[in-house]
């Protein structure tokens, strides 16, 4: 159910929130970042984040990237992967594969 005003008939929309991920492939490595903040600090992840308001899902991608790994991507490059929906959490992550000649080291 949607909260919605009798008296002026505004309606508050809740929509799910956008995200990104990018997955850096590299031979038959793949890049992981450790979380430095909550929520589930100290786990590995995929380099991910929110899309901001003016941002395309590709530039959006690679702030994010640039953000956790000081990697700057080329966004022509990212190629769509996968689309996962999460409902009960309100958020839809779109990821992007990228594939780099360069070697990824072993710590960013």
């Amino acid at each position: 159910m949607r909260e919605a005003c009798s008296a002026c008939s505004f309606v508050r929309y809740e929509n799910p929130l956008p995200l990104v991920a990018v997955v850096l492939c590299c031979e038959d490595k793949i890049l992981w970042i450790k979380r430095a903040h909550d929520p589930h600090k100290g786990q590995w992840a995929l380099p991910a984040g929110f899309v901001e308001m003016g941002e395309s899902l590709q530039e959006a991608a690679v702030r994010e990237f640039i953000e956790e790994t000081g990697i700057a991507l080329n966004p022509e490059a990212l190629a769509p992967l996968t689309i996962l929906s999460l409902p009960h959490i309100g958020q839809i992550y779109v990821s992007f594969r990228y594939h780099s000649d360069r070697q990824i080291p072993a710590t960013i």
